[in-house]
């Protein structure tokens, strides 16, 4: 399941050109490794709260910022991968 939501969230973001050159890093932070800015990182978020049909805290920006910590975020919202 964790390398279906990471293949989404990275193709996401190639999409909307938060990348480098085509490439996009599990460990890529969203703020200084893809240029994202703080209006960025809130569309991608509701992006991939609606894609994944889930609802991310308000505060994800404080607590997560490469793009293995979103999708490992994304994976804990679902109850399959709940302990």
């Amino acid at each position: 399941m964790i390398d279906v939501i990471r293949c989404k969230i990275t193709k996401r973001l190639i999409e909307t050109g938060l990348d480098n050159d085509g490439v996009v890093y599990l460990s890529d932070r969203l703020n200084k490794d893809l240029g994202a800015d703080s209006l960025d990182v809130i569309e991608f978020v509701m992006q991939i709260e609606e894609m994944f049909d889930i609802e991310l805290p308000l505060d994800i920006e404080d607590h997560y910022q490469t793009v293995d910590d979103y999708a490992l975020a994304i994976a804990r919202e679902f109850p399959c991968s709940k302990p």
